[in-house]
């Protein structure tokens, strides 16, 4: 008998320590259902990062919302309840429905609750396809649907041995760094585009704008690489000190700090600098984007800068007071800034003026209509009043280790270094609330599309003034002034290309030298190195 109790000791012992190793594998971090609707959130998937937990470990994430693909949900009302049909549920077999089968699906319905003399109505939503690309010390690089938590495609990105960096991401592509050598994979599938050799030291992830892969340097210089043709040398942007944070493309600009004070600013598709900003410290955090045309920044010098992301103009600064070492987070009419001493402060992006600060804070998870989700100094997870930054409760335990700064949507990204993540939810919040202006990224991806509308612009016609008489019909027959159209012209301006008359100024030739008194001053934010 006691040799049967402790054999059964022996037995506990054995599986309390078990429990301990397969919770320190990560599998025992996740917030369960049950805590998570304590405080009114809902988790809505967990998954593990294609990684070994017992020789790689999850570096980074990267969190994008595409502006362009997207997935239709049906939601059908009856009463004070609901039912959704998506494109992207399965049938019984595992494939996708795909829009027609939901459309089906939801029409179905709709006739089932006739036969029960239940009124129902259709609501038709489009969601924007997003991914998280998470990314291991093994080389790995894992795409994941921010939804629903499946893998979308997962794949081994250069020599296992070397660092991956994180990647950037446009439409149509990814690209990461894999020790010296730039590669770009197909967004949709994860295959290999191509694979080039960088010319310098890498220093950060590279950044991506529609047509070209921004790769920073040590030596301060950032290359840029052509997508669509591989055999050219890149582009040279240079720069006053290390470029040690990566790139960050905006609607009209590529946008990189450096360890010098220096916030470098350069047009899209040209070789050439809007303008560059100077700050009394170092910037080592990247800045940030907010509708529309403002550029937020921070320095270690505490101030956190906005400005006008074309033309350079400051619209405002704001003093913390204390070193800042993370991004601005922008959201709606706001801007949320986090100090390296824990202070958060909340500033209207219109004016830069404080609404409120909180204390003991260490980062800024995510924001939704009417709370904010924020890493404290101690590892846990504390739910704020968004309008005046008061705690409301605090949620989780210190075990985890991966949180993700949210600054796009609603969605709470949770998780450990081992390759366990989660997200989490309102519950109220069933499709994600963006925080970033899609038309405006579209605008800025297609600029022949018009604000708001899906269709081309109409080319508009040059305004070179009303058409002299003689050039009404350039191919039909020549009016008598101008008979022979490749001899001597008119007097009266019948060559609407030639030399202007005296008093009528010419459209496609040099201006008129302005009066002393209307001549502009130089433009020298424009291009400082031009």
């Amino acid at each position: 008998m006691l040799r049967t109790l402790a054999i059964f000791a022996v037995s506990l012992i054995a599986f309390g320590l078990a429990s301990d190793v397969h919770s320190a594998d990560g599998n025992g971090l996740l917030i369960s259902q049950t805590e998570a609707r304590r405080y009114g959130l809902e988790r809505m998937w967990f998954t593990q990062v294609r990684l070994d937990p017992a020789r790689a470990r999850l570096t980074d994430l990267t969190y994008f919302v595409s502006a362009t693909q997207s997935y239709t949900v049906f939601e059908v009302h009856y009463g004070d309840r609901k039912r959704t049909f998506s494109e992207r549920d399965t049938d019984r077999f595992g494939d996708l429905i795909g829009k027609e089968g939901a459309e089906k699906a939801a029409k179905a319905f709709i006739e089932e609750l006739k036969l029960h003399e239940i009124e129902g109505a259709v609501k038709t939503i489009s969601v924007p396809e997003i991914t998280i690309y998470a990314v291991s010390d093994r080389a790995v690089l894992h795409a994941i649907d921010a939804e629903t938590g499946r893998t979308r495609w997962a794949t081994v990105v250069g020599n296992r041995d070397y660092p991956v960096e994180r990647p950037g991401v446009n439409e149509d592509y990814v690209a990461t760094l894999n020790g010296s050598t730039l590669h770009l994979l197909k967004r949709a599938t994860g295959e290999t585009a191509w694979i080039r050799t960088v010319e310098s030291v890498v220093s950060a992830g590279p950044a991506l704008t529609n047509d070209h892969v921004i790769v920073p340097t040590f030596s301060g210089n950032v290359e840029s690489y052509d997508i669509d043709e591989t055999r050219t040398l890149p582009d040279i942007y240079r720069s006053n000190g290390r470029v040690l944070v990566q790139p960050v493309a905006m609607p009209a600009s590529i946008v990189w700090p450096t360890d010098r004070g220096f916030l470098y600013v350069a047009r899209i598709g040209k070789k050439s600098l809007r303008y560059r900003m100077e700050c009394k410290q170092p910037i080592v955090s990247q800045p940030a984007y907010a509708s529309p045309k403002k550029l937020l920044a921070t320095s270690v010098d505490g101030y956190v800068y906005c400005l006008n992301e074309q033309s350079g103009q400051e619209l405002w600064r704001f003093p913390s007071g204390e070193p800042i070492s993370s991004s601005p987070v922008p959201v709606a009419d706001v801007v949320y800034v986090v100090t390296d001493r824990g202070s958060l402060f909340c500033l209207g992006l219109e004016d830069g003026l404080e609404k409120w600060s909180s204390p003991q804070v260490q980062r800024v998870l995510s924001v939704t209509k009417n709370h904010l989700y924020c890493l404290t100094v101690t590892g846990r997870i504390s739910v704020m009043d968004a309008k005046t930054g008061g705690q409301i409760a605090v949620m989780g335990d210190n075990s985890l280790d991966v949180f993700y700064s949210n600054a796009l949507t609603d969605r709470i990204i949770i998780g450990s270094t081992t390759g366990v993540l989660q997200c989490l939810r309102e519950t109220e919040l069933e499709w994600p609330l963006l925080h970033i202006n899609l038309a405006e990224a579209e605008q800025a991806r297609r600029p022949e599309i018009k604000q708001g509308s899906s269709e081309p612009a109409p080319k508009e016609k040059p305004a070179t003034g009303a058409p002299a008489p003689a050039a009404a019909d350039p191919f039909g027959a020549p009016a008598p002034a101008a008979a022979d159209p490749f001899g001597a012209p008119a007097p009266a301006a019948a060559d609407p290309f030639g030399a202007p008359a005296p008093g009528d100024a010419d459209p496609f030739g040099a201006p008129a030298p302005a009066p002393e008194a209307a001549k502009p001053a130089a433009a020298k934010s424009d291009d400082p190195f031009g």
